[in-house]
């Protein structure tokens, strides 16, 4: 079975790449297995000086996995209704190499992701996070428009 990633940030772009996943699991032999993820940012640095014991990073990042797991709710919902096996992950760190980590330690065969993200910069470009995975993934990567 093959098994696809796919970035989730919340925008147009990523649900796009999601129906694109759905369209084409209706084409494919055998239905695709997906990982939807989601990164979210790192704690800031000034929070983890005031508070960075070890038994504190769990709280700060709790608030960061509930708003990832949040996100990824609704397109794991319109793929479990395609029939389509989904598993959901939330990282905390930078986009593009968690995503291609995860793509390597999810073995994944394929990422698919949308062309711009969420912020204002990516959208002037193809997307600084595209362009990254694109550049360091050891799979194959398509970029939905």
């Amino acid at each position: 079975m093959p098994r696809f990633l796919i970035p989730i940030d919340g925008s147009d772009s990523a649900l796009r790449a999601v129906r694109h996943v759905i369209n084409l699991a209706r084409e494919l032999r055998e239905r695709p297995d997906v990982v939807l993820l989601n990164v979210q940012p790192p704690v800031p640095v000034k929070d983890l000086m005031l508070e960075g014991r070890p038994s504190e990073i769990h709280r700060l990042e709790a608030p960061l996995q509930e708003r990832g797991a949040a996100l990824l709710e609704p397109p794991a919902v319109s793929l479990k209704a395609a029939g389509i096996p989904v598993q959901q992950v939330v990282e905390i760190g930078e986009p593009a190499p968690s995503i291609t980590r995860t793509a390597a330690s999810h073995h994944c065969d394929l990422i698919l992701m949308g062309a711009r993200g969420l912020t204002a910069i990516d959208s002037v470009i193809l997307g600084s996070v595209s362009t990254r995975v694109i550049h360091f993934s050891k799979v194959p990567v398509v970029v939905v428009k």
